[in-house]
């Protein structure tokens, strides 16, 4: 079964007062629930964030870009759609479509399916 609610992840690395006053007024801007966005930050940062940012999920990740990436496609479930941003995201162009997001994940789902 695929789950319909995408996964928005940000890997940050000491960037905690950044992501809070610009990333994530942006994705609140943009209507997207706290409970789908994940932080992704290496093991000495957990607590600063975390205390920084209690209503958002931290997750433990890994030093360095490629490890982080890695931890960010390992913490979810196959079935279920990621979307990573840079952590020093200024804008969105236009508006997110979830919807067609939706509908575009899941055809791409299907199409790849037979390939596994």
């Amino acid at each position: 079964m695929i789950n319909m609610n995408l996964k928005w992840c940000i890997p940050s690395k000491g960037r905690c007062d950044y992501i809070k006053t610009k990333t994530l007024l942006l994705l609140e801007k943009h209507k997207i629930d706290k409970k789908d966005i994940y932080i992704f930050v290496a093991p000495d940062e957990i607590e600063t964030y975390k205390d920084a940012l209690p209503e958002y999920q931290i997750i433990e990740g890994a030093k360095g870009i490629s490890k982080q990436r890695e931890c960010i496609s390992n913490h979810f479930d196959r079935n279920e759609f990621i979307v990573s941003i840079d952590g020093k995201q200024k804008a969105i162009k236009g508006s997110i479509d979830k919807e067609w997001l939706i509908k575009f994940a899941i055809q791409w789902k299907i199409d790849n399916e037979y390939n596994d």
